[in-house]
This record gives C-alpha cells, sequence and structure tokens, in this order.
C-alpha cells in the first residue's frame, strides 16, 4: 500500500505535455487494437527487433522467476532463502539507485544489451553447484542489472514512439512480452519435474558427465534450466549487439503518427 502511495505521489509531482489525441478510431475490440499497436511499432525500423528481443529475454525471466525458490530449497532451509532473496532484493534496490544516479550510457540500446549480458552470465552462475553464498551473489548481480535493462529499454520506447500512440503501442509491447513469460511459467514444472530432474538425477543420463560439474540429485535439474536460461540470455545479448537493425534502433527520429482507423 506504501509503495502505491508514492508511486501516486510520484504521479502528481510529473508534468505531463499537453499531446493532440492521434487520429485513430478504435473499437473495443483488444485484438484490433493490439493490432494498432503492434503497426505503431513497426513504423520504427530497431523497435520490432527490440521487441522480439524482450519476448526472448521475458520467457527466459519467467522460467528463473518461476523456479528460484525451488532451486534454492532443494539443499538449504527457508530461512537461507529468505536471505538470499532479501540479498536478490538489495542487488535491485541498489542497480535503482545506481541507474538513477548515472542516467545510463548515451546509447541507451548499449546498456541494454551490456547489463543483460551481465544479467544472464549471473543466472548462469546461480544454477551451477549447490552453493549458498555463490547463489546470493550471482542473484545479488541478476538483480543489480535488470533495472538498468527495464529502465533504459523504457527510455528507448519513451524517445522512439509519439507521444500521442504511446498508450497502445506500450500496451501492444506489454501484451506480447507477458504472454511469453505467462507461457514461461506453464512449461517451467513439467521442464523441471519430468525433463530435467531425471537427467540431473542420480544415475540419470547426465549423471557422469554434467552431474560431475553441477552435482547429482534434487534440484540439479533446476540448476541446469537455471544455467541453459542464463547462458541464452547472454546468448541474446550477443546476437542483439550484431543486429545493424536493433542497435539503430535510437538512430531515429520519432515518427508521426500513420496508423490507419480500425472499425
Amino acid at each position: 500500500f506504501a509503495t502505491f502511495l508514492v508511486a501516486v505521489a510520484t504521479l502528481m509531482a510529473v508534468r505531463f505535455p499537453a499531446v493532440r489525441p492521434a487520429p485513430v478510431a478504435l473499437g473495443r475490440n483488444p485484438l484490433a487494437e493490439f493490432s494498432a499497436g503492434l503497426r505503431v511499432i513497426a513504423t520504427r525500423r530497431g523497435l520490432p527487433a527490440l521487441l522480439a528481443f524482450f519476448v526472448i529475454v521475458s520467457f527466459l525471466g519467467g522460467l528463473i522467476g518461476a523456479l528460484i525458490q525451488p532451486l534454492v530449497l532443494s539443499f538449504t532451509t527457508p530461512q537461507a532463502l529468505g536471505l538470499i532473496l532479501s540479498v536478490a532484493g538489495a542487488g535491485l534496490l541498489g542497480g535503482s539507485l545506481a541507474l538513477s544516479a548515472w542516467g545510463g550510457p548515451a546509447r541507451s540500446v548499449d546498456g541494454v544489451l551490456a547489463f543483460c549480458l551481465t544479467f544472464g552470465l549471473c543466472v548462469a552462475a546461480i544454477g551451477l553447484r549447490p552453493l549458498g553464498w555463490l547463489v546470493g551473489l550471482a542473484a545479488f548481480g541478476a538483480h543489480f542489472s535488470a533495472p538498468f535493462v527495464d529502465g533504459l529499454n523504457q527510455a528507448i520506447w519513451q524517445r522512439a514512439v509519439a507521444p500521442a500512440v504511446q498508450g497502445r503501442a506500450f500496451a501492444a509491447r506489454q501484451m506480447a512480452t507477458r504472454a511469453s513469460q505467462a507461457l514461461a511459467f506453464v512449461v517451467a514444472g513439467p521442464l523441471a519435474d519430468r525433463l530435467f530432474e531425471p537427467l540431473m538425477g542420480a544415475g540419470g543420463p547426465l549423471a557422469g558427465s554434467l552431474g560431475s560439474v553441477m552435482g547429482v540429485g534434487p534440484g540439479r535439474g533446476i540448476g541446469q534450466i537455471f544455467t541453459l536460461a542464463g547462458l541464452l540470455t547472454a546468448l541474446t545479448a550477443v546476437g542483439g549487439a550484431l543486429s545493424p537493425r536493433l542497435r539503430a534502433v535510437e538512430g531515429e527520429g520519432v515518427p508521426r503518427v500513420s496508423v490507419h482507423p480500425v472499425h
């Protein structure tokens, strides 16, 4: 409740510029409105690539969010889990304060890619070994990086999309990324219980290979999911850095509104 009060007070203190409504007639069909938002995004050459980037990252992040507590509880106590989550929260707060004080690099997309790479490597480290100090340290690093990824991404979208159509463009963006995250929540349990845990169990197919590095037994399959998800996140960041379209997302001016009416 207190956080909502802070949010409301912040909005009351901000002066918003006057925006002429976009010449778009939308019905109440959610699919039509989502389609209109996608057309707004398509007016920028780099925004579809940035959206695809975050759909992938959101899916991988959903796996991590769904499985972090089962992972930690597989080798330690609820009290240790609480401590690790507190350390992760401290990282999130520290990253938020650092971003507020610094503001990020001159090119926000560079910051998104760099901190997404750091986030992925830290997540990969969480799954390596069932060690409380390692999980806590890596969780701090991952959560310290997260505000930079999210905050700088939001800054790109706010600069790239005309104010008159930001509502439907941002709604389409959130619908796509949250749908991928919801899909991750659905598949995380079956992936862990039916595939990865048996692979890393005692006598499992990977017990003699990866098991010699990551350990064998309950929770090690989830650890493997973390390591794979972290490495895939890091590779996604590298792929984004190699994408001329994604890296050029900040190189264009804010487009004029050109969305056709939807009836």
